[in-house]
C-alpha cells in the first residue's frame, strides 16, 4: 500500500472523529451544493461577475446560507486570471479542493489536532489571499490541510510550528477586499506531500495533471462530512 493510500485509509477510519471544519450551529442553518463547472450551463462564461451571479441564484433557490462543492471540477472563470494562465503552459481549470461560500466572518475550526505547516499572504488577483497550512500525524503518516480565502487578522494570531488542538478555531471567511477577490468562502484542501511549498500549494490544476494531482489531493469530504447536511430539494 502506499502511502497516499494509506493516509486516505486512515482518515475513512476516523471519519467519525473529525471537528466539523465550520460549527454545527452554522451548518443547521442550511447547506446546499452549488455545480460551478464547465458542464452548468450558466457557468460557461468565464468571469468573476457570472460566478457571483451564479451563486446569489444557488443561494436563493435553495434557500440555504452556505454553498458547497468543487472537488475535482473543470472550471471555466480560471480563464480570466493570469495566475491560472502562465505564457507558454497549459491553463489550470481542475479544482483540487472543496469550497464552502457563505457569510464573510464565518468562523474556520480545525478537524484535527495538528501543527502550523506555514501561512501566507497570497495577494495576487484571483489567488488565495490569506492562506494557512496545517500538518497533521495518523499513525506515524504525516499528511496537510489548506486554508485559503481567509481573513487578513488570522494570519497575526498564528506562528509556524504552533500546535493548534482538534477544533480548535483558526479562521475566519475573508472579505472579497483581502481574500483575492471572491465571494467570501473557504477553500479547504487535503494534501498528502506538500513538496516545497511554504503558505501556499496549488488548489487548480492542468487536466494533463489532474490524475496525479487528484491523487495527491485526495477528496475532502472524507473529513468534512458534509453531505449529512445538504438540503435537498
Amino acid at each position: 500500500m502506499t502511502r497516499g493510500n494509506a493516509i486516505i485509509s486512515q482518515l475513512r477510519a476516523n471519519a467519525f472523529d473529525f471537528h466539523p471544519v465550520i460549527s454545527e450551529a452554522d451548518l443547521e442553518k442550511g447547506m446546499a451544493i452549488v455545480d460551478l463547472s464547465v458542464h452548468n450551463a450558466g457557468m460557461q462564461e468565464g468571469s468573476l461577475l457570472v460566478l457571483k451571479q451564479e451563486l446569489q441564484k444557488a443561494f436563493e433557490k435553495s434557500q440555504a446560507v452556505f454553498l458547497c462543492g468543487g472537488y475535482g471540477e473543470e472550471r471555466n472563470f480560471y480563464s480570466t486570471s493570469a495566475l491560472f494562465n502562465a505564457p507558454g503552459e497549459e491553463p489550470r481549470t481542475i479544482h483540487l479542493g472543496t469550497d464552502i461560500w457563505g457569510p464573510s466572518g464565518t468562523a474556520v475550526f480545525a478537524p484535527l489536532g495538528g501543527v502550523i505547516h506555514s501561512f501566507a499572504y497570497n495577494d495576487n488577483p484571483g489567488d488565495y489571499g490569506p492562506t494557512i497550512i496545517m500538518e497533521h500525524q495518523l499513525d506515524a503518516n504525516s499528511f496537510y490541510t489548506l486554508y485559503g480565502h481567509l481573513s487578513f487578522t488570522d494570519l497575526g494570531r498564528i506562528r509556524a510550528g504552533q500546535f493548534i488542538n482538534r477544533g480548535e478555531q483558526i479562521g475566519h471567511f475573508g472579505k472579497s477586499t483581502e481574500n483575492g477577490g471572491w465571494p467570501p468562502h473557504l477553500h479547504f484542501q487535503i494534501i498528502i506531500d506538500v513538496d516545497v511549498y511554504q503558505g501556499d500549494f496549488p488548489g487548480v490544476c492542468s487536466k494533463t495533471d489532474k490524475e496525479r494531482q487528484l491523487e495527491n489531493c485526495p477528496d475532502p469530504e472524507v473529513m468534512l462530512g458534509l453531505k449529512r447536511w445538504i438540503r435537498t430539494a
